[in-house]
This record gives structure tokens, sequence and C-alpha cells, in this order.
């Protein structure tokens, strides 16, 4: 059996050589739809990853979220959930990416925060409204447990 880790870094560094000459850097300097499309080259980063990238390193104010935190804000009220993950994703960036602000290390803390929300308290199953501290504003919470 291939070494499916080692296939995908040989495959990433192919990525980074002839469509980057190399160096990834100028990348963070692109305007933000060319600079994600980008990152979306590389095998296993979608939007929502190549978001997370460029706000990590500080490159775009945007709020990048995976799927525990985007659970979270679904749950507080920011947007209904769709049938599309996608859409579901951008409509709860734009409702929630208003007021987030436009500091990346304030957003990268607010995607760490809200993704640890959603693997501790705000879990898919058996979520823990007892202990939450948003509960009083949370819909979810409000709706299941009357």
């Amino acid at each position: 059996m291939p070494d499916l880790f080692a296939e995908k870094l040989r495959k990433c560094a192919k990525i980074v050589l002839e469509e980057f000459d190399g160096d990834l850097r100028p990348i963070a300097k692109w305007p933000f739809p060319k600079a994600k499309k980008a990152l979306q080259k590389f095998p296993g980063i979608g939007g929502p990853g190549a978001e997370k990238i460029l706000v990590f390193c500080g490159a775009y104010p945007v709020l990048a979220m995976e799927s525990n935190g985007l659970r979270v804000l679904l749950r507080l009220g920011f947007a209904k959930e769709q049938k599309n993950y996608s859409a579901t994703y951008h409509l709860v960036q734009k409702a929630a990416g208003e007021g987030a602000g436009t500091d990346c290390a304030e957003l990268a803390q607010t995607h760490m925060l809200l993704r640890r929300h959603g693997q501790e308290l705000c879990k898919r199953s058996e979520p823990d409204c007892g202990k939450c501290p948003l509960a009083n504003d949370c819909e979810f919470c409000r709706r299941e447990n009357g």
C-alpha cells in the first residue's frame, strides 16, 4: 500500500515548484479571490481551508470556519442550514463576519474559540447546553430545552 501522506507531500511540492516557482509567500499579497483559488490547488484544501490559511498568516481578515465553528454559529441563529454546505457556510460567514472585525489575529482567535466550543460543548450530538455560556442567546438551546 503506498504511503498516502508521502504521496500528498510530493504532490504539494510539485505544485509549489511548478506553479509558484518554489515560493508561496507572494500569494499573501494577491487579491483575496486569486489567493484563495491558488491555495485550493493543493490536495485537501477547500475554500474554508484556504481562508483559514490566509487569516492565520495575517494576509486577509476573513472569518474562516470549520464544521464545529459553523455549527455553533448556526445554533446561535446566524443563519438557517441549507441543503448545501457551501451555501450554509457563506450565509453564516456573511451574517457573522460583518461584526467580526478586520484584525487577522482576532479572527484567527475567533476561529479557534468557535472550533473548541463546537468540539467540547456544542457537539453535533449531545450538546452540553447546561454548561454553555452562550445558552441564553442560543436559538438551538431555547428550542431544545424549552
